[in-house]
């Protein structure tokens, strides 16, 4: 973890920018941090003691140990090899569709730029209001949107403008409701099932196709959308994926100047931590990740906090 504090002339606003690696947090848990390191700053401020009853922490397990048996050791490699040959078939299959790309460079020269868009309060329960009355999620709107988008401007660059265009999605699905904690641990923990505040990397992802054109409208892309991740779910597919990403991201390391997705979408949720404490306060919380290894996509993270809708758009 890194931690840069940037000081601003107004004595009363700092800005403090956390970088964790994604092997070990996610979206989710690191909001949790950073309320811990506010609230740490706080005792010390006031040279109040922190909270240590001299018991040491228990060390949180891997993912892996978590799976239902029927994904774990063996059962658990073939099923993430047999998702990975049906994933680069399809690939094969569809060809999807991906932003022009017009030079790759080496990865280690990648650097990621952000674009941040919050909406106000007033303006994120309207939207929230009128995913409710189409039926779907915010996520699955804000990804039908990305890809009617992605589509425009890979049609103004083609010479068949008004030829459908096939695109890839990838979304990032939290685990934690879909794991299950060891006996030995559910005691010392405090709870039978993982907490938001846990700090590991406990998500998984869904890869679809979509054929979108013209005549697309949004919220019926968006009805498709949901009706694939609630497949999705129903059939558990999200443990078969978690099987796959690091044979995904080995693949993506071998061939980094090859599009994946066409667009990629990681939704927080509704983060829910503590965020006032004493004269500190955390006014706004967005995540955003490094985009270096992975070319010709759009990717968003989107997140509400305090009734602030934000998306964090990704891109090098």
């Amino acid at each position: 973890m890194q931690c840069v504090l940037l000081c601003t002339p107004d004595p009363e606003l700092h800005y403090l920018l956390i970088t964790t690696h994604h092997a070990v947090s996610d979206g989710l848990s690191c909001g949790y941090l950073h309320s811990e390191i506010v609230s740490i700053c706080h005792r010390l401020l006031h040279r109040y003691s922190l909270p240590d009853d001299g018991t040491p922490q228990p060390i949180f397990p891997p993912a892996e140990q978590l799976l239902p048996n029927r994904f774990c050791g063996l059962s658990g490699r073939l099923t993430g090899f047999h998702l990975l040959g049906q994933l680069l078939l399809n690939r094969l299959r569809l060809k999807p569709d991906h932003l022009p790309v017009k030079r790759c460079i080496p990865v280690a020269d990648r650097k990621t730029g952000l674009i941040r868009r919050t909406l106000s309060p007033q303006l994120s329960q309207r939207f929230v209001q009128r995913c409710y009355e189409e039926g779907v999620t915010t996520n699955v709107a804000i990804m039908a949107a990305m890809l009617i988008a992605t589509s425009r401007s890979i049609q103004k660059s083609s010479s068949i403008p008004h030829q459908p265009v096939t695109l890839s999605t990838q979304l990032a699905v939290n685990l934690r409701r879909y794991l299950a904690l060891p006996s030995a641990l559910d005691s010392t923990l405090g709870a039978a099932k993982i907490q938001e505040q846990e700090l590991a990397p406990l998500f998984s992802i869904l890869v679809h196709a979509y054929a979108v054109n013209a005549q697309s409208r949004i919220w019926n892309l968006a009805r498709e959308i949901k009706g694939k991740i609630r497949n999705n779910i129903r059939n558990r597919d999200v443990l078969r994926y978690f099987r796959c990403l690091r044979l995904l991201t080995a693949l993506a390391l071998r061939t980094p100047s090859q599009p994946a997705v066409s667009v990629s979408l990681s939704d927080v949720g509704k983060v829910a931590f503590p965020f006032r404490h004493g004269e500190f306060e955390i006014e706004d919380y967005g995540g955003a990740f490094s985009v270096g290894l992975f070319v010709g996509r759009i990717t968003a993270i989107v997140s509400q906090f305090q009734e602030r809708l934000t998306i964090n758009f990704c891109f090098f």
